[in-house]
């Protein structure tokens, strides 16, 4: 078979239409791909970065263990102590994580049963006459 030049010219036009044809379209399957992971590289920048402030604020904290915070506040033998604690825990708190976290404290940290400890100790309690002298003074209300 022979070629004349014009066919010649014909089929490498159409030889070459073929391949740029193709070229584009490898051209257009890279540009996405490559969108594609422009994007996954910005979110996790955006992660990164949230990560990075995140452990910056926990830098500043330490963790309780909430099983051990419950065992120790169970040991606790005055309503004293017990508030001291409760007291430390609300002010030594994030404000950034208080909203969150004192439900957690409340659960754990439950107000302690004085009657079955035998009642409310006095500490250092002083008085004006005799001990053995209860009356009513219009400030303590006596039940019987």
């Amino acid at each position: 078979m022979q070629l004349n030049t014009d066919e010649f010219g014909a089929l490498a036009d159409m030889l070459s239409a073929q391949r740029i044809t193709a070229l584009n379209e490898q051209l257009e399957e890279a540009r996405k791909e490559a969108e594609y992971w422009r994007q996954r590289c910005e979110t996790a920048e955006t992660m990164k970065a949230a990560s990075e402030m995140e452990n910056m604020f926990l830098k500043n904290c330490f963790i309780l263990s909430l099983e051990k915070i419950k065992a120790f506040v169970s040991r606790l033998n005055s309503i004293d102590r017990w508030a001291f604690l409760r007291t430390f825990m609300h002010w030594t708190m994030p404000e950034e994580l208080r909203a969150r976290e004192l439900p957690m404290i409340d659960k754990v940290m439950p107000m302690p049963d004085c009657a079955a400890q035998g009642g409310v100790v006095m500490n250092e309690p002083t008085f004006n006459g005799p001990m053995y002298d209860v009356h009513d003074t219009g400030e303590v209300t006596i039940n019987e």
